[in-house]
C-alpha cells in the first residue's frame, strides 16, 4: 500500500548518492508497488483498444477514455557500480512482450539517512520517495513521536512506502531536524529552510519544540541572522519561534522600520512587529531621561560657587546631552555616551565638578546598559 501525495517528478538533486545493495528488499518493494500501478494503466489502455475497434474515429463524447493514472518509474537493475556515496543498482525490468514497456527513471538514496541508518538500535522501517525521486530510509515512530496528523495523513499501519511531495533538500532539512541532527553541516538557503518550517507545520510537527534553546532548527535560522537579520525576524515571527525572534532583535535596534515592506510586516504579523516597534521606541525614550538628568553639584567652595556651578557643569552637561538626544540611535553603545560626557566635562576647571561629572557619567552608563535590548 502506497500513500501518494506527489507532484510531477524532476531530476535527482546531485548532493544524493545512489542505493546501496543493502536497501534492495526496501527498493524492491517501491519497484513492485509503483510497476503494478503501470501495469493497471496498460491494462486499461488495451480495454480502450478493444472498445474503439471497428470505430477508427468515434464522434466525440461517445468513448469514455479513462485517464491515466500518474505511476513513478524506478529503476533496478543487477549489475552495481560503485560512486562516491554508495552504489548504483540498474536492473531490467521483466519482458512483458504484450504489454507496452513504461519508460524509467533513476533514484538515489540518502547519504545520511540510508538502509543501515539505525536509530536506538532500530533499522529504517519506512521509506520515502520524493518528489524528485531521492529516497529516505527513515523510522516510522520517529516520524509519529513528531507529528501529530500522522505525516498529515501518509503513515499508517502497513505503509512502508510513502511518496511525498516535497524535494530532497527540503525533507533532508525536515528529517534532521525531527532526528535532532545537525543542519549545518552544509548549510542550506533561507528559502530550503522557509520550505522545510512550511512542510513541518503541514506534517504536525511541534515547532515550538523543536525550535528551543540550542536546539538544531534554532541553530540554523540564526545563521542568517547576520546577514539578514529582518527576513530571519520575519521568518521566526511567522512560524512563532520565540526564543529566536527574541534572540535576533538586538540586531534590529537601529533598523529603520519605515524601509520594512508590506510583505515583511505581513509575513511576521502585527504582534511581532509591533513588539519591535515598542522596543525601539522605548529606548529612545529611556536615553533621553537618562542623558537629560544633570550632575548632582557639590557643597561650595571659595572658588566654586553654586552660581559658578551652574555656569559650568550644567551648561556643558546640557549642550552634550542636546547632541546625544538630537542624533540618538536605540542602539547607541555606552562609550559613545562616555566620550561625549567625558569631552564635556574636560572644558571644567573646578576639581570638585569634574568629580561630579564622571560620578554622572558612571551611574548613567549602569543605568543604559541595564536597560532591555529585545522584545
Amino acid at each position: 500500500m502506497v500513500r501518494d501525495a506527489m507532484a510531477p517528478m524532476a531530476t535527482p538533486h546531485p548532493g544524493f548518492g545512489v542505493s546501496v545493495c543493502a536497501g534492495a528488499s526496501l527498493l524492491s518493494n517501491v519497484w513492485d508497488v509503483l510497476q503494478g500501478a503501470r501495469e493497471e494503466e496498460c491494462a486499461g489502455r488495451a480495454r480502450c483498444t478493444v472498445a474503439n475497434r471497428g470505430h477508427p474515429h468515434p464522434p466525440h463524447g461517445n468513448i469514455h477514455t479513462p485517464p491515466r493514472p500518474y505511476s513513478p518509474r524506478l529503476v533496478k537493475s543487477s549489475s552495481t557500480a560503485v560512486g562516491v556515496y554508495g552504489s548504483s543498482t540498474r536492473m531490467t525490468p521483466p519482458d512483458h512482450t504484450s504489454t507496452p514497456q513504461p519508460e524509467y527513471q533513476a533514484f538515489s538514496t540518502s547519504a545520511t539517512f540510508h538502509p543501515l541508518f539505525e536509530t536506538g538500535g532500530c533499522c529504517p522501517d519506512t521509506v520515502l520517495v520524493t518528489q524528485n525521486y531521492a529516497v529516505f530510509n527513515v523510522h516510522s515512530k520517529v516520524l509519529l513521536a513528531n507529528s501529530t496528523n500522522k505525516l498529515g495523513g501518509l503513515l499508517g499501519e502497513d505503509v512502508p512506502v510513502v511518496i511525498i511531495p516535497e524535494t530532497d533538500d527540503v525533507v533532508d532539512i525536515v528529517l534532521r531536524i525531527m532526528y535532532g541532527m545537525s543542519c549545518l553541516h552544509d548549510p542550506p538557503s533561507m528559502d530550503t529552510t522557509e520550505q522545510a518550517l512550511a512542510a513541518l507545520r503541514k506534517y504536525g510537527a511541534p515547532l515550538a519544540q523543536l525550535a528551543a534553546l540550542s536546539s538544531p532548527l534554532y541553530w540554523l535560522v540564526l545563521s542568517y541572522a547576520p546577514h539578514a537579520p529582518i527576513e530571519t525576524y520575519a521568518l521566526a515571527g511567522h512560524y512563532g519561534l520565540e526564543h529566536i525572534a527574541v534572540e535576533i532583535s538586538p540586531r534590529l535596534l537601529a533598523y529603520d522600520l519605515s524601509n520594512v515592506s508590506e510583505e515583511l510586516i505581513v509575513k511576521m504579523g502585527p504582534v511581532y512587529f509591533r513588539r519591535l516597534f515598542h522596543l525601539q521606541r522605548s529606548r529612545l525614550a529611556a536615553l533621553r531621561r537618562i542623558v537629560l538628568r544633570t550632575p548632582a553639584l557639590h557643597a561650595p567652595t571659595e572658588t566654586c560657587d553654586a552660581e559658578r556651578q551652574q555656569q559650568q557643569v550644567i551648561r556643558a552637561w546640557a549642550f552634550a546631552s542636546a547632541d546625544i538626544v538630537w542624533n540618538a540611535l536605540p542602539n547607541t553603545s555606552t562609550h559613545a555616551l562616555c566620550a561625549a560626557f567625558t569631552q564635556a566635562g574636560s572644558t571644567i576647571d573646578c576639581l570638585d565638578c569634574q568629580v561630579m561629572v564622571q560620578t554622572r557619567i558612571q551611574e548613567l552608563i549602569s543605568e543604559w546598559s541595564a536597560l532591555k535590548r529585545t522584545i
